[in-house]
């Protein structure tokens, strides 16, 4: 059972992103792709130990646009709070991006 308390909360600097989206966040400063996934990427990284603490764990497949896609490993698969964690994970890249996303489980 992975805390998803402390994934939505752990601290880290929030760091703003338009691209794509630059019409609904004008205004706003932009990250480059390269520092947009860099980011996603340490994201993971941080909440990793998290989800290993419970026999699980957590790969970055792609990011495509808004979507995040993450393979979820170990206890996860068999879990039911699986969508509780992907959740807490959506949470915690939305705190740091400061846009909307989607965190989709990537079978296989």
């Amino acid at each position: 059972m992975t805390d998803t308390a402390a994934i939505a909360s752990s601290d880290a600097s929030p760091a703003v992103l338009c691209g794509d989206d630059a019409d609904a966040f004008a205004g706003r400063a932009t990250l480059s792709e390269a520092e947009r996934l860099a980011l996603i990427a340490a994201t993971i990284e941080e909440i990793r130990p998290i989800i290993r603490a419970d026999g699980g764990d957590l790969e970055l497949i792609a990011v495509r646009g808004e979507r995040v896609e993450v393979r979820l490993t170990g206890t996860c698969l068999s879990c039911s709070l699986a969508g509780q964690t992907l959740g807490g994970i959506r949470r915690r890249l939305m705190a740091v991006l400061d846009i909307p996303v989607m965190v989709v489980p990537i079978i296989g």
